[in-house]
């Protein structure tokens, strides 16, 4: 039986959390900084779990890229996975832990980031990918998601829906934070932290 490797991307494979990596890349300085002043207090609502974190965080991408062609986001996707790559955003360790990872099972990337800039990072990396999916209309972003945020319990429900977990031997998880608690139900082995 094949072995299962998931990753978390944001703080586990990344540096830095790539949602305001991506929407400072593509959006006008001005806007990004008015965007981060109009959702600062919703943010702080939703950190103490007073408002739903997920349709804050639908919002706030919405605001900077409700209305963009699908074309253009793929093409920012490109050149954002670019600059992670020339700027070293990538942990090390993280790296080779995919790199073996793949050499020996299937590896997954399993992420509350979305596909629109996800999509090119785990092809580079040759991982699957389970992670917040975008809505597009016509080709053009709608300002909602595909399903819900997936990070908690929703990362759980849609590994075990994406994926046959009976035909595995053995599963690990690495992840960095409380969004990556609940996969412990399901693995063999849970990494907190290892490429810090």
């Amino acid at each position: 039986m094949k072995r299962l490797f998931l990753f978390d991307f944001d703080g586990t494979i990344t540096k830095k959390d790539s949602l305001f990596e991506f929407l400072r890349f593509v959006t006008p300085n001005w806007k990004f900084l008015l965007g981060l002043t109009i959702f600062l207090i919703p943010f702080g609502f939703a950190k103490i779990r007073a408002l739903d974190r997920g349709k804050i965080k639908e919002r706030f991408i919405s605001f900077y890229l409700k209305g963009k062609a699908r074309h253009f986001l793929e093409n920012k996707a490109e050149e954002f996975l670019q600059i992670l790559i020339s700027s070293q955003r990538f942990r090390g360790g993280a790296l080779d832990a995919i790199k073996n990872a793949n050499s020996i099972g299937e590896t997954y990337i399993v992420t509350a980031s979305l596909d629109i800039w996800m999509e090119p990072i785990a092809k580079y990396l040759k991982t699957g990918l389970i992670c917040t999916r975008t809505k597009f209309e016509n080709d053009y972003y709608s300002g909602y998601f595909e399903g819900k945020n997936c990070n908690y319990g929703e990362k759980l429900k849609r590994v075990q829906m994406e994926l046959d977990m009976q035909s595995y031997s053995r599963i690990v998880y690495y992840g960095d934070s409380e969004g990556d608690l609940a996969m412990k139900e399901i693995v063999d082995e849970f990494h907190m932290k290892k490429f810090k």
